[in-house]
């Protein structure tokens, strides 16, 4: 379940009412501390809410410190009858508290934050998603999409040995394990401090990654084309350490797995074998014969086996992992490369590049049921709940195909189609990372244009994408969502989890649109931790103007300091100082690198160029210093001044 708050940011077109915001809060709240885990309660209009903030380390006692991992967790139900409320889309922000911010008002808060003010900003937002790029440098953006994708900002960059070629993550989306064939290693990246905490090393040239549905393993394939040490390495995601290694046959390999996960499939092309892996035992049980060339297989649901393209026959072959033999080969033309299955697991996606097909095979039949002619090269395919998205390497165009359509009865399939960008989406291995993503919320993909080095963001029905935002430089490969939003886990309890931020007092704001209910919990306290204080030692970069308050045209001096933790100059001074100018909420921006001063510090003069509150954010690449350490100053611009009356360009 996906949180509609978080959409909303995200989309940035949600108006909400301020009559209903500013509704009464209920007066009955009950705080209570067990251990280090922090609760509260409190009801209204017959609806009971009540949080948790527990760490996730099972057994830590002591207070919340600063940089530890945190479960948060609503609870909400019907005060009289104890029903849990279910299917609720509840968000939330954890608001560090100042002076100056204390008496403000709950709803006044809650409808600043939902709205995207950018100068009201929470340290820890319940709602939020990143969208990360796998790029073609050896690099991971992250994106914080929260002031529109035409005017998105870069959260991080994650810098890898070498290049990455393909990724996968964790089911609790805390960790995102990437695969680096150059390095021969995977890097284990911590999603919550955007930080490579490790590195494994596998056997040489490592691609393919897959996760099994259950999270306890991450499987890596490796083996470059050619080369008889070819197989698999089962990555424990608990300890991040190899469980085992197991030889497959030679060449490309793809991934699959049942959906009890207990068993794996990797592909063997240069072989004509499909390994069958017992997970339980962590050993190889067969080598099943699939034909010519195999190079992807998907797991059907629907059919409870796998199936596996063959690219060179044109055959798919169905696999029991029980069978030592393939319940039956499907014959669908040479030339196709990949299978997906659609999200109820019974219709089969295979996209064939030199024929500009898209084959739909039914599992329940095992056959082909229906063909689509589509544009230059299909390569991948990816849904959402109502569509499938076919991508091409020779087109920008995406087109899409209704999943309500896809059934052994119906003769033609109709294809839409919108445009990802100027350029061709470029090709893409059968066994390639995906370039389109479903996005939180309803029927909306992300897509990934490496030509361009932009990703788009569209939304069904829509003639062309609703916005997008650059790469920063970087060419994506691949597109992927971390989303952080409140989801179900049980009926009537929503959960996320978090890194506590800065030391110091906070509240905790909760807001639920149906039925309306808003609230602050007070009297949280996060104490100074051994994160906070190597987080305080770090440099940051002081920010200045010679006026906060101008008219449009007029130039503002800019100056910026890199400190230690004490307010210190550095003995050494960086030369990349880099600053990003924006117009709130998001309709104009600039990029510029400041220029040294001569004194240690750095200067750079601005002319805002129309009337509004203007944003500043600095970031420093080589001290690591991204945008979101940095402090805004924030400028506010009026009108420019009026021409004097009787002013004439004639000298006199």
């Amino acid at each position: 379940m996906r949180s509609k708050a978080a959409v909303a940011l995200f989309c940035a077109g949600i108006v909400f009412a301020a009559a209903a915001l500013a509704a009464p809060q209920d007066d009955q709240p009950v705080f209570q501390t067990t251990g280090a885990t922090r609760t509260g309660r409190t009801v209204r209009d017959g609806i009971a809410v009540e949080y948790s903030l527990e760490p996730a380390v099972t057994g830590k006692a002591g207070p919340l410190r600063a940089g530890d991992d945190v479960l948060v967790r609503f609870r909400m139900s019907d005060d009289a009858t104890k029903t849990p409320l279910t299917g609720a889309q509840p968000a939330a922000w954890l608001y560090r508290t100042t002076p100056e911010t204390a008496g403000k008002d709950c709803p006044d808060l809650v409808r600043e934050l939902l709205g995207g003010n950018t100068f009201v900003r929470a340290e820890t937002d319940l709602n939020a998603f990143y969208v990360l790029a796998l790029n073609q440098e050896p690099t991971i953006t992250v994106v914080d999409p929260l002031f529109g994708y035409g005017n998105s900002h870069l959260l991080a960059m994650v810098n890898l040995q070498s290049p990455g070629a393909d990724w996968a993550l964790a089911p609790d989306q805390k960790v995102l394990f990437v695969s680096m064939p150059e390095s021969h290693g995977i890097a284990v990246v911590d999603t919550l401090s955007w930080k490579v905490i490790r590195t494994v090393d596998v056997p040489a040239n490592p691609r393919r990654v897959a996760m099994q549905p259950d999270g306890g393993y991450l499987w890596v394939a490796y083996g470059a084309p050619g080369s008889k040490n070819s197989g698999v390495v089962a990555i424990s995601t608990s300890t991040y350490a190899a469980a085992a290694t197991i030889r497959t046959g030679a060449g490309v390999h793809d991934l699959a797995f049942s959906d009890d996960s207990r068993f794996a499939f990797a592909t063997n092309s240069e072989d004509g074998t499909v390994s069958v892996i017992d997970v339980r035992s962590l050993a190889k049980t067969a080598d099943v014969l699939a034909g010519r060339q195999p190079v992807s297989v998907a797991w059907s649901s629907r059919g409870r086996a796998a199936y596996v393209v063959n690219q060179e026959d044109g055959v798919i072959a169905v696999i029991d992992p029980r069978k030592p033999q393939p319940l039956a080969r499907v014959p669908a033309g040479a030339g196709i490369s990949r299978i997906r299955f659609e999200p109820k697991g019974r219709f089969g996606f295979v996209v064939n590049p030199g024929h500009n097909e898209v084959l739909i095979l039914d599992s329940a039949l095992n056959r082909v049921v229906q063909r689509a002619n589509v544009e230059a090269e299909p390569d991948q395919v990816a849904f959402s709940e109502k569509l499938a998205y076919i991508r091409h390497a020779k087109s920008e165009i995406v087109e899409m195909i209704p999943l309500d359509v896809v059934n052994a009865g119906s003769s033609g399939i109709p294809v839409m189609e919108f445009p990802a960008g100027q350029r061709a989406l470029g090709e893409a291995h059968p066994t390639s990372p995906d370039v389109i993503v479903e996005a939180p919320g309803e029927n909306a993909v992300l897509v990934a244009n490496s030509a361009d080095q932009t990703i788009y963001y569209y939304r069904e029905g829509m003639a062309a994408p609703m916005g997008s935002f650059s790469n920063y430089s970087q060419s994506p490969r691949a597109v992927l969502v971390v989303d952080r939003s409140l989801k179900q886990r049980a009926p009537g309890s929503y959960e996320t989890s978090i890194k506590l931020g800065r030391a110091g007092p906070y509240l905790l704001a909760f807001f639920l649109d149906t039925p309306r209910f808003v609230h602050c919990f007070e009297g949280l306290t996060v104490q100074a931790g051994s994160e906070s204080a190597a987080s305080q030692a770090q440099p940051r970069i002081e920010t200045s103007a010679d006026r906060l308050h101008v008219r449009a045209g007029e130039t503002v001096h800019l100056s910026f300091q890199v400190v230690d933790g004490n307010g210190k100059k550095l003995a050494k001074n960086p030369e990349d100082i880099h600053a990003l100018l924006f117009l709130n909420p998001g309709i104009w921006q600039d990029r510029r690198w400041a220029t040294p001063d001569g004194t240690g510090g750095f200067t750079m003069d601005f002319v805002p160029p129309r009337p509004g509150f203007y944003g500043i954010s600095v970031e420093c690449p080589s001290l690591e210093i991204p945008f979101s350490r940095s402090p805004n100053l924030t400028l506010q611009v009026d009108d420019a001044a009026p021409e004097p009356a009787g002013k004439s360009d004639e000298k006199p």
